[in-house]
């Protein structure tokens, strides 16, 4: 019973600490937008992302910004910098390159919030409008017909990627790839001995690797 007791007080309190939160957070966001700078940043950021324009400039210069910033921050080249920002802009990740510093990895995910959160929904939101403020002047009719067009040449694009894998394989091009470490050529799985024990005596014949595993040992040592 004392238990029970105990755990209910304790969520309670943990209860009662997180509305504490939620509506400190809600009154200080309140008195932050009530104030003028913010009226008037929040101004300055709604007419800005009212023209396409100004969100591109913003977009390329927040590049610029960075490709000079790691050049400096990380010592990479101006190029390396320009490929970095470009992967992080478009949220590929590649990997190849990434901030090292403190300073660099704050630095990288203020950017990475900018380019997402504000150039990528503002331009994202412009095409939606330009392409809806378009489809107004078509009737019906007519939309159907750009929806089908659109849709048959989505299929083609389908279809052609298709063939060409299909001529890759019928020329070879897939057999010139090394197998899969545990696979066979043919991508079946490759059945493994066990460890051999070191306390037991044993058979170095019951302990050998396939053909292309071996093989691929050798070639790497």
């Amino acid at each position: 019973m004392f238990i029970v007791n105990a755990a209910k007080l304790v969520l309670r309190g943990v209860a009662w600490i997180v509305m504490a939160f939620v509506q400190g957070t809600t009154w200080a966001v309140e008195r932050i937008a009530k104030l003028p700078a913010t009226k008037k940043f929040t101004h300055f950021v709604l007419a800005m992302t009212s023209k396409l324009r100004w969100v591109l400039l913003a977009y390329v210069l927040t590049r610029i910004l960075a490709i000079l910033i790691f050049h400096f921050v990380e010592k990479w080249s101006f190029v390396e910098a320009y490929w970095w920002s470009g992967v992080a802009a478009l949220t590929i990740g590649y990997g190849d390159f990434y901030p090292k510093t403190s300073v660099g990895r704050i630095l990288a995910d203020g950017f990475q919030h900018f380019w997402i959160f504000y150039c990528g929904l503002a331009i994202g939101a412009h095409i939606l409008m330009k392409i809806f403020k378009k489809l107004s002047v078509f009737t019906h009719r007519e939309q159907e017909w750009l929806f089908w067009v659109v849709g048959l040449t989505c299929q083609w694009a389908r279809w052609i990627v298709l063939s060409l894998v299909v001529i890759a394989e019928h020329l070879g091009c897939s057999d010139k790839l090394p197998p899969t470490p545990g696979r066979l050529p043919d991508g079946s799985l490759v059945d493994l001995p066990d460890q051999p024990d070191p306390n037991e005596d044993y058979e170095a014949a019951d302990y050998t690797l396939p053909i292309h595993e071996s093989g691929r040992i050798t070639q790497t040592a």
